[in-house]
């Protein structure tokens, strides 16, 4: 249940960073108004934040490792 939590976190993630990256940030730079450059930075920094959250999970999510005997 781990994995799927964990590859369902990645697919959403990767279809909200293609929707952001194809259809806001274009429109955001084509029209540079105050709120819409100041909304632009927002998402990306969100962006940013989201991105290392999830490295950082992956990374430290620990994992089962084969059982050892001691003697």
């Amino acid at each position: 249940m781990k994995l799927f939590k964990l590859l369902l976190s990645f697919v959403l993630y990767l279809f909200v960073t293609l929707i952001w990256f194809s259809e806001a940030v274009p429109v955001i730079f084509d029209n540079p108004s105050d709120f819409e450059l100041i909304g632009g930075l927002f998402g990306i920094c969100l962006w940013v934040i989201t991105t290392t959250a999830l490295a950082v999970y992956a990374i430290q999510t620990p994992r089962k490792s084969a059982p050892t005997e001691r003697k």
